[in-house]
């Protein structure tokens, strides 16, 4: 998974010029977490999406370890135990691992524009670039969905040989 979103950010290889919204996961390329954006107060709720809790890939760890002499061990894996939507501006753009699909929502009203199911869960944010949402999937499958509709532009096999394996039932 972490070769698969060192590609993702490799896959929008433009010159790192200031975007608008959040289009990628921590706002940038860099993964500032930064915006020069000034928030207008008080802030005021407009809408709100409430889907199913993600499904990390990784459970809780042992409780501790006999060998290493440990009473208790904290998880290490936990970058996909939240979904991190993006943002261009006009859309805010969320990839679910729970039901396996990338959702486009009017940033103003909090419509849905568009749901793709995808044949796999995705866990990372997606990346906005281009007039394309670039969304990579536990298949090993890097997929480009155009943003106006969510239908698959192209998709390109980055894992070696296709493995699938059941997990999480």
């Amino acid at each position: 998974m972490a070769l698969l979103s060192v590609l993702l950010a490799c896959c929008t290889a433009a010159p790192l010029a200031e975007e608008p919204g959040w289009p990628t996961h921590r706002a940038d390329r860099r993964r500032s977490g930064y915006t020069a954006s000034v928030l207008a107060v008080p802030l005021v709720e407009r809408w709100r999406y409430e889907g199913a809790a993600p499904r990390p890939g990784w459970g809780q760890p042992a409780r501790g370890s006999y060998w290493q002499r440990l009473d208790s061990i904290t998880a290490r894996v936990t970058f996909d135990r939240v979904h991190a939507p993006v943002c261009d501006g006009q859309v805010v753009v969320q990839a679910s691992s729970s039901d396996d699909q990338v959702r486009c929502f009017d940033l103003s009203s909090g419509a849905l524009r568009w749901s793709t199911l995808l044949p796999a869960a995705a866990r990372l944010a997606p990346v906005l670039d281009a007039g394309q949402v670039l969304v990579g999937g536990d298949d090993g499958v890097v997929r480009a969905l155009a943003l106006d509709d969510g239908s698959e532009v192209w998709a390109t096999r980055l894992a070696p040989e296709e493995r699938l394996v059941p997990a999480r039932g």
